[in-house]
């Protein structure tokens, strides 16, 4: 089966899943995402499909879509919906169906008298800023905005040695 003759139906592409590394055009992923093989390439776009197109690098969620395997070589087909950002070859990024990507803002440690209280006892970081945002995003979500958003939400990436999180639209509780 030659891969690249599929035809899709609906917004679906087809994504060669990247082989597991710690960077993909200079975005350091995390571990989770490394292990999950949540990156690939687009070869194959529907007819429909109009935002992405061949050759374009993708990250998605680890459960999104459907595995194929042909000839020893993982394949994802997912729906456009799917998709959480595009890593550009000018190394930034372009989310996609209302994702934003926020700068968190760091934790302060607390220490109780003389005792530093453990990383795992801190308030997880619910206060960031806006440095990507989707064009179909709420028109108040602007690059540059603050936000808070809820616990525990969105993925983690390093990018041009900066530590972003990937969040929902829905994720954001409030905008200051």
């Amino acid at each position: 089966m030659l891969i690249k003759e599929l035809s899709l139906i609906g917004n679906k592409v087809l994504v060669k899943t990247k082989p597991k590394e710690d960077r993909i055009k200079d975005i350091f992923l995390p571990t989770e995402v490394i292990k999950k093989r949540t990156v690939g390439t687009i070869l194959v776009c529907s007819d429909e499909v109009s935002v992405l197109s061949v050759g374009m690098d993708v990250c998605y969620p680890e459960f999104a879509g459907v595995e194929v395997s042909n000839d020893g070589e993982e394949y994802r087909v997912l729906e456009t919906t799917e998709i959480y950002f595009i890593l550009t070859d000018q190394g930034s990024i372009i989310t996609l169906n209302n994702y934003i990507v926020v700068v968190p803002e760091k934790v302060e440690d607390k220490f109780r008298g003389v005792v530093k209280i453990a990383t795992d006892a801190k308030d997880v970081d619910t206060k960031g800023t806006i440095t990507y945002r989707s064009p179909t995003s709420h028109p108040k979500l602007l690059e540059g905005k603050t936000i808070i958003y809820s616990k525990f939400a969105g993925f983690k990436v390093k990018f041009n040695n900066q530590e972003l999180l990937v969040l929902q639209e829905e994720d954001v509780l409030v905008l200051i």
